[in-house]
């Protein structure tokens, strides 16, 4: 039992944590045809909907408009959560602070990733080739670190060696 109540804990935290960084508040004043609503004198955007709905699944066109009215819907659940949150102080919190300096280094660790695999792919770099430079990268990086036996990392590199004459 504790630890179902153990995970409910973390759950409610971890949600808490995405829901007060991602509706940080934002210094930028928006401009007046750009707000679709307002919470407690808190601006809600056409640019929060349609990032909240770009990182949804695909939505079929003619399923847009209720797609909008949902993701609005949800946005302003989330901005009263975050406001009841800032009023407890829970952005003070040791542990939320953590957590969201967590997410914060993953989401620009992701970006980061993203970014450079969009620009190896204009390179004309053949995949297979990186992919084995990436192989080579890890066999050696697990060889230097002890964690894999000697004749393991042999037959790792004998593989990679095949692939590589084709």
């Amino acid at each position: 039992m504790a630890t179902a109540k153990g995970r409910l804990r973390s759950s409610l935290l971890l949600a808490l944590v995405v829901a007060l960084w991602s509706c940080g508040k934002a210094d930028v004043k928006k401009a007046p045809g750009q707000v679709v609503a307002k919470v407690n004198g808190d601006e809600i955007s056409v640019h929060q909907i349609n990032n909240a709905i770009a990182r949804s699944n695909d939505i079929a066109p003619d399923e847009a408009k209720q797609a909008a009215a949902q993701t609005l819907e949800r946005i302003i659940d989330q901005e009263l959560l975050v406001q009841k949150a800032l009023k407890n102080k829970l952005d003070r919190d040791p542990q939320v602070m953590q957590a969201i300096e967590d997410a914060k280094r993953q989401i620009l660790a992701q970006a980061y990733v993203e970014r450079a695999a969009a620009a190896l792919s204009t390179e004309d770099v053949p995949m297979p080739a990186i992919q084995l430079k990436r192989a080579e990268r890890a066999i050696d990086r697990i060889r230097e670190q002890g964690e894999l036996p000697p004749e393991t990392a042999i037959a790792l590199q004998e593989l990679v060696d095949v692939v590589r004459r084709g």
